[in-house]
């Protein structure tokens, strides 16, 4: 019996878990339907509520990251899509859009972005002995 009463404790917070990611998810795959249907204003505050009230796994991010910066290219606000494809591209250095899923017009202006590596090295001293460290490992964006 008090095995039973502990699985179900156990189980009742991970059930609530995988709920609030599906249901995320499904934020996400709606805003992608209401962009393909040229909703963007729809779907652009879609995204945007799905990435402030969920805890999106990086994967998901990256991608609801890159719906924004899509629906912002399709509406000519580039300075928006650049901010986002920024944000992208901090979060994985070696991301690549799908080609098979998205625009020619978005993939172009994607390519325009380079990551360039970042190492940045110090020195001080402690007495007589001088001690190295390294501050940051950063990737840069540039367009």
């Amino acid at each position: 019996m008090k095995l039973y009463i502990f699985l179900y404790l156990f189980s009742l917070p991970l059930l609530c878990f995988m709920q609030e990611t599906s249901e995320c998810e499904l934020k996400l795959i709606n805003a992608e339907n209401l962009f393909k249907q040229g909703l963007f204003y729809d779907a652009e505050n879609l995204v945007r509520s799905s990435i402030d009230s969920c805890s999106l796994k990086k994967k998901n991010k990256i991608e609801a990251i890159e719906l924004l910066a899509r629906i912002y290219s399709e509406t000519d606000n580039l300075i928006d899509a650049n901010k986002n494809i920024r944000k992208i591209l901090k979060l994985n250095p070696n991301y690549q859009p799908d080609q098979t899923r998205i625009e020619e017009d978005y993939l172009k202006y994607f390519s325009k972005f380079k990551v360039m590596p970042s190492l940045i090295v110090g020195a001080y001293s402690e007495f007589v002995f001088p001690k190295f460290y390294t501050v940051g490992n950063n990737n840069s964006v540039l367009n």
